[in-house]
């Protein structure tokens, strides 16, 4: 919706910006995926613990569900929305309200070219 939100909703769409240094690779959409890895935060031993995803968040289209496209920037920031909106019964079974890491990985799949990177937050999973 535009406004800024904490802790963000998983169940809803999630926009950050990022900044990007991509060397000369400009990333299309026919072979663009994107997979995500969800960690959360064990607050006894202080470490991120995957949390499992089956397959769901795994080379998803990343046009559809990420930055807009073609990404061409060489040097400076954009902006990615990551929605996980379709998956509000795997997101009912997350933990509320905890600290969560998404490791985000961006594929071009046919140079095998990617980026990745790495968002925390506090989240509402419902």
């Amino acid at each position: 919706s535009g406004h800024i939100s904490y802790p963000v909703r998983m169940n809803m769409p999630i926009t950050f910006k990022i900044a990007l240094d991509n060397e000369n690779t400009m990333f299309t959409h026919a072979f663009f995926r994107q997979t995500i890895k969800i960690s959360q935060l064990d607050e006894e031993s202080s470490k991120w613990k995957e949390v499992p995803t089956y397959g769901l968040l795994n080379h998803m289209p990343a046009c559809v569900n990420g930055p807009l496209c073609p990404v061409t920037v060489k040097r400076g920031e954009i902006t990615m929305t990551l929605d996980l909106s379709a998956y509000k019964l795997w997101l009912r079974s997350l933990q509320n309200d905890v600290p969560y890491q998404f490791e985000i990985m961006m594929t071009d799949m046919i140079s095998n070219k990617f980026f990745s990177f790495v968002v925390q937050a506090r989240a509402y999973t419902h």
